[in-house]
């Protein structure tokens, strides 16, 4: 006999939660996608993230291009226990893996915003940024991308043969 049968999980009634997800967003400036990407990762919970998004002005990307929102970093410190920068970069939001800078990039809020949560000093922010970058090195084999400084007129196709011939050399 089940012990957690009672714990619902989810919702059974996804088009109203999607709808009042994606309106919410628009309401909030947030792109369509990331309504989506709310629903897909928290279900009926998706509406305390936008909460949170809502009182707490947490609505922006937490690194530049991605889809988590630094809502979803405050939520899962305080709900969910993310108690580490990594915790929430490589398990929560997957930009361990997704972002070539593992989400601690230039334009990344994630160490600061976890730090608003969690009260951390400027010595524990660098050893979670260090602790998180030695954790996606080791699992990726090579080192944490550095950033590539933008440069006036320079087409993705030859920013991306700059940076393999950087890594060739470097």
């Amino acid at each position: 006999k089940s012990k957690t049968k009672w714990i619902r999980l989810g919702t059974s009634d996804l088009e109203p939660l999607r709808f009042d997800v994606a309106r919410r967003c628009r309401v909030l400036g947030i792109d369509e996608t990331v309504a989506h990407n709310l629903v897909r990762c928290y279900g009926d919970r998706a509406r305390d993230v936008l909460s949170i998004a809502e009182q707490e002005s947490a609505a922006s990307p937490i690194a530049p291009g991605y889809m988590p929102i630094a809502a979803e970093a405050i939520y899962t410190a305080r709900h969910e226990m993310a108690a580490n920068l990594a915790d929430f970069l490589a398990r929560r939001t997957r930009l361990a893996i997704t972002d070539r800078n593992a989400g601690i990039g230039d334009g990344s809020r994630a160490v600061e915003v976890m730090s608003s949560v969690h009260g951390w000093g400027r010595s524990e922010r660098s050893r979670q940024l260090e602790n998180h970058r030695a954790e996606v090195e080791r699992e990726r084999g090579l080192a944490v991308a550095p950033p590539v400084p933008p440069r006036r007129g320079l087409s993705w196709r030859r920013a991306a043969d700059a940076v393999r011939r950087r890594e060739r050399t470097g």
